[in-house]
């Protein structure tokens, strides 16, 4: 294989791997705020959302980060509230 193209490759593996930590990165955060803003049992829930939903658990975590951005959200959400943002998706 011709040394420029190795370099490319080696390049393109680079870029790929920092694209990988980056998301990592990303959903640690996002799980971190998600941990902070919901009741152990409502994090719970929303996990078992992510397995089984993965398109209900985006739209449902972006509500989350549009209410806490907003200043809408007043303490933690419960299980509770949580089975009632989930209703209005389904």
């Amino acid at each position: 294989m011709p040394e420029d193209e190795e370099g490319g490759l080696e390049e393109m593996r680079r870029r790929k791997l920092q694209e990988q930590l980056g998301a990592m990165q990303a959903d640690e955060e996002q799980r971190r705020v998600l941990m902070a803003i919901l009741e152990p049992e409502a994090f719970s829930r929303l996990a078992n959302v992510r397995l089984s939903n993965p398109k209900l658990y985006q739209k449902l975590v972006s509500l989350l980060f549009n209410l806490v951005q907003s200043g809408q959200l007043k303490g933690r959400i419960s299980e509770a509230q949580l089975k009632g943002l989930l209703l209005k998706f389904t």
